[in-house]
């Protein structure tokens, strides 16, 4: 971003007024370290078998975000896009949600339709959100996937599985990568029996040989977002929100975009701050904001 202040000059030439304008650049980028232009999925999984349903339930896993997500997209098992399956899509639509687990407060929900409508990501079908959904920090959420009884779409069952940058696994007790079959529980459902055929809450842990994953997401790391700019006697004061409360965040100066000078690190109490960021206006300065995640 930048920004351009003009100071008039005034040189006399006989009666005439000329004037020149000297153009003072003020940049300012704002960024977040390690983060992806694209969105990117909440699991990673290493798939080496699928686990039926048996009955109308939802399978769900647990995780939590170090720092404010945006959601932009819901995912469904889809098994036919294995090596050996038929690349036909899935054979029914598929409620995908994601839950506060605190309350078991439904955030966000979608349809994954049949057959191939949901664009494919990792053996995942998804559908875009109509808008981005915004999920705290720290706080305890659980994505499921719900299919009818006898449902031929599976789960996957995962011998390995990575979370992406700042997200983590939060099914408790946690599930070890070198023995997933320690006892630990190793998937959540619904319910036992046949419960209704809808999208609910999965509250029972389940044991089996491998962890279960029916639903996945996307997500985009929330950058902090300029709200104004001023230059105070040779002071750089920027306006900021979008900061994720108690994530230290460092600002770097540079006159280059190459070598950044560090200038200060703050831990928010608010999404929003009013910041100092230099007592010395550049004629020609990047600024940034960075979060390490």
């Amino acid at each position: 971003m930048q920004m351009k202040r003009s100071t008039p000059l005034k040189k006399r030439s006989g009666s005439a007024v000329v004037r020149r304008h000297f153009v003072l650049p003020l940049y300012l980028g704002l960024y977040c370290f390690n983060t992806h232009a694209d969105a990117v999925s909440g699991a990673s999984l290493t798939i080496v078998g699928t686990v039926s349903f048996d009955r109308n339930n939802t399978f769900g896993w647990r995780f939590k975000s170090t720092t404010d997500i945006d959601v932009t997209a819901l995912d469904f098992f889809d098994a036919t896009s294995l090596p050996a399956g038929s690349g036909t899509g899935l054979s029914q639509p598929h409620e995908v949600g994601i839950y506060r687990v605190s309350d078991q407060s439904l955030i966000t929900s979608d349809t994954i339709p049949a057959g191939i409508g949901g664009a494919l990501s990792a053996n995942f079908r998804y559908v875009r959100l109509p808008k981005p959904v915004r999920l705290t920090g720290g706080t305890t959420y659980l994505v499921a996937g719900f299919a009818l009884s006898a449902s031929p779409d599976p789960a996957a069952a995962a011998s390995n599985w990575t979370m992406a940058p700042g997200i983590l696994y939060a099914n408790d007790p946690l599930p070890t990568v070198i023995n997933p079959a320690s006892g630990t529980s190793q998937y959540l459902a619904s319910a036992h029996g046949n419960p209704p055929a809808i999208l609910t809450y999965p509250g029972i842990a389940q044991t089996a040989i491998l962890p279960a994953f029916a639903a996945n997401f996307q997500f985009m790391p929330v950058l902090p977002l300029l709200t104004g700019m001023e230059i105070r006697t040779n002071k750089v004061v920027i306006g900021v929100t979008n900061l994720t409360v108690g994530v230290t965040n460092f600002v770097e100066k540079s006159s280059d975009m190459n070598f950044w000078q560090p200038l200060q690190n703050f831990v928010p109490a608010d999404t929003a701050a009013n910041l100092i960021v230099d007592t010395f206006a550049n004629p020609a300065a990047f600024y940034r904001i960075k979060v390490v995640r």
